[in-house]
């Protein structure tokens, strides 16, 4: 018997579980399940050493290779907007200069990355390490 094979897309956080049941002709049904843990669906860098030594001197994050519509938005400690772009590219990604293009002190830095798919943003902390 040939099988017909059908692919299902969810978007899944945490621990999920998927029942799938099946039937035949003969009204005979089979279900089974199977349990999906996503650890993190995107890890992000949590650091960048911007020194023009070519390792880690901007921040390369992997979500904007796959979603090439993010905005990532970048705070000092005291809430304020350092940095912005609109559809944020690994090719000139954020190097810890503010948004006039002047170098920011080291430190802890917050970030916001809205997806624009639906999903809710991101959010963490990166540090400038000089």
């Amino acid at each position: 018997q040939e099988n017909d094979l059908e692919t299902v897309s969810a978007i899944a956080q945490g621990t999920t579980t998927y029942y799938l049941t099946l039937s035949d002709e003969n009204a005979c049904i089979k279900t089974d399940s199977i349990q999906i843990s996503i650890k993190s669906a995107c890890e992000l860098p949590n650091a960048i050493t911007p020194n023009n030594d070519g390792f880690n001197d901007s921040w390369q994050i992997p979500i904007a290779n796959i979603n090439p519509n993010v905005n990532v938005l970048i705070f000092n400690r005291w809430g304020q907007q350092v940095y912005k772009q609109n559809g944020y590219s690994n090719t000139n990604a954020w190097a810890g200069k503010n948004q006039d293009g002047q170098d920011l002190p080291h430190g802890t830095y917050y970030y916001l990355i809205e997806t624009n798919d639906g999903n809710p943003p991101l959010k963490g902390d990166v540090s400038i390490l000089r």
